[in-house]
This record gives structure tokens, C-alpha cells and sequence, in this order.
């Protein structure tokens, strides 16, 4: 269940607290956390930290099993897989 509806965009969510955030991030451009070693900011704290281990600690740990690629968040490793091994889009 999803009650929580943006005013501004079609987007759902089920608690109060992300619609919120949404609103803040998406609508209103917001990214307080600002990176110490770089210019970047991120809406999320998680975003920020997903950052700094990638970007500037460079690691890498969801390997692909089929190539040689390496990414520093599973989604895009998910992403990788479905869109260059399985070729969709």
C-alpha cells in the first residue's frame, strides 16, 4: 500500500517520511550532504556514502560473473546484466 501521494507528480509512497523526502530531493532540488573531498551532494546520506566508496575509496565489490565488470552498487550491476548479457533495455 502506498496512501501517500506527491501533489506535484504521480509517485506513491507508503510512508509519510519518504513522500517527503521525495518532494525535498526530486521538486525542490535539495542535496545536503555534501561530499568532503569533492564537489557532489546528494539528496541521501546512503547516496553520499555509495560515493565516496566508489568514486574516491574505489571499491567495486558486485563483480559480474559473466565479463570482467565490477560495480560499487548491486542495482547496477543487476542493471548491467539485464541490459549487455541479456540485451534488454
Amino acid at each position: 500500500k502506498k496512501p501517500h501521494k506527491c501533489p506535484i507528480c504521480e509517485s506513491s509512497f507508503s510512508k509519510k517520511s519518504i513522500l517527503k523526502q521525495h518532494i525535498e530531493s526530486v521538486h525542490e532540488g535539495k542535496k545536503p550532504h555534501k561530499c568532503p573531498i569533492c564537489e557532489s551532494s546528494y539528496s541521501q546520506k546512503s547516496h553520499l556514502r555509495g560515493h565516496i566508496t566508489s568514486v574516491h575509496e574505489g571499491k567495486k565489490p558486485h563483480k559480474c560473473q559473466i565479463c570482467e565488470s565490477s560495480f560499487a552498487e548491486k542495482s547496477n550491476l543487476r542493471q548491467h546484466i539485464t541490459s549487455v548479457h541479456e540485451g534488454k533495455k
